[in-house]
Parts: structure tokens; sequence; C-alpha cells
């Protein structure tokens, strides 16, 4: 049996990381060209401060990552954590990937001093939902909504929301 190697990332990973990123957007219905997430890369890596990615390794192959972003509390006058582009090959969900990458992120957030760690989950996957809250994880009851100001015509006003 193989055994995980969980780890940062380093820049020997960008081809592996940048698929698997990719894979996840495609998931999502987002495009996200092989040069924007080369930059998030070498950003990540130029600040591990600021973003930092996790992966995990079996054997010669990458089989997961996840990333870690710091942000600031005014509420609490202090560092936070968000968890973002967590994904684990098909063939190994469920065989331990996730939450030893999990776990790393939240070890290095306790290491950093953050306050919390936050995540966001799309509504309909049930599975993720389980597995942070089996983990620790819970629903805040916070909806999140964005604006892409990369459009010119994302005009405040112009943002709906629910009715």
């Amino acid at each position: 049996m193989s055994t995980t190697l969980v780890r940062w990332a380093t820049r020997w990973d960008r081809t592996a990381l940048i698929a698997m990123v990719q894979a996840l957007a495609q998931q999502h219905g987002v495009e996200a060209s092989e040069d924007t997430i080369g930059a998030a890369f070498e950003f990540a890596l130029g600040n591990p401060g600021r973003v930092r990615f996790a992966v995990a390794q079996r054997d010669d192959q990458l089989v997961g990552t996840a990333s870690l972003h710091e942000a600031y509390s005014t509420w609490r006058a202090a560092l936070y954590g968000t968890i973002e582009d967590f994904y684990v090959v098909p063939e190994m969900r469920g065989q331990g990937v996730g939450t030893e990458l999990l776990t790393l992120l939240v070890e290095e957030a306790r290491r950093r001093g953050y306050c919390r760690l936050q995540l966001q989950v799309q509504e309909d996957n049930d599975r993720a939902w389980q597995f942070y809250e089996a983990r620790g994880f819970r629903f805040t009851g916070y909806l999140v909504y964005e604006q892409d100001l990369a459009d010119n015509d994302g005009a405040a006003g112009s943002v709906t929301g629910r009715s």
C-alpha cells in the first residue's frame, strides 16, 4: 500500500498542480487558462505568507492540492485563513488524501496564529459538505456574493441579489 506525502508545493510541481486546478475549475464550469493558473502559482511561490499551495503525492504522482490564503478580520482584529483550490483526483477520493491535505492546512493556520479558517462549498456538493463537517467545519449561514471587477459592465448598481 502506498503512503501519501503531503507537503508544500515547489516549482517542480507546476505542471501537475496547474492540471489539477484546471480540472477543479472545469468542475465548477469556469474557464481557467494554463497561463492564468501559472501566474497564480508564481504569485504563491513568491508570496508564501499570503498564498501557499499544498500538494499530496502518492509514489511519483501528485494526487491532490489545496491552497491557503491569508486575510484579516476587523471584527476580531486578527489574521484568518481561507482554503481554496481543494482538489483530489477522482480515483483517489475517499482514500484519506483530502484529510491529509486539510490537516496540513489546519496545522499551518494554527502555526500562523489565525483566528479561524473558512472555505466555500457549492450548495449541491453534499459529499464536500459532509467531508468538511466531519472535520470540524460548520455552515455559517452566510451566502457568498461576488462581482467580477474585470467586467467593465459590473457597476455596483447592476449586481442582483436575492429578492
